[in-house]
C-alpha cells in the first residue's frame, strides 16, 4: 500500500530545488485532482459529481521537508482502514 508520493522534477527550466510559483500551483492542482479521483475509486464513486467531504479531507495532499521538497501523504494503516470502513457505510 503506497502511503507517500515522491516527486522529482527532471529537466525543469528553473535551477535545481526551485520551481516557479505558477508552475507549482498548476502542478499542485493537477496532483490534487488525480489523488481525489484515485481516492474515489475504492468506494465506487468514480464518476462525475461532488466528492463527499470525508473523501476530500482524506485525499488532501501536503508537503513535507526533504532534500529539496518532497510532497507526500502520510496515512497510517489504521487511518486507511477507518477511511475504507467509513466509505463503505
Amino acid at each position: 500500500m503506497m502511503k507517500e508520493i515522491e516527486l522529482h522534477l527532471v529537466d525543469a527550466a528553473a535551477p535545481s530545488g526551485e520551481i516557479a510559483i505558477k508552475d507549482l500551483a498548476a502542478l499542485a492542482t493537477a496532483l490534487q485532482e488525480l489523488t481525489t479521483r484515485i481516492s474515489r475509486d475504492p468506494i465506487n464513486t468514480p464518476g462525475p459529481g461532488r466528492t463527499k467531504q470525508f473523501m476530500e479531507e482524506l485525499s488532501q495532499l501536503a508537503s513535507a521537508p526533504g532534500p529539496d521538497i518532497d510532497g507526500g501523504i502520510d496515512l497510517t494503516d489504521d487511518e486507511f482502514q477507518a477511511f475504507l470502513q467509513a466509505a463503505r457505510s
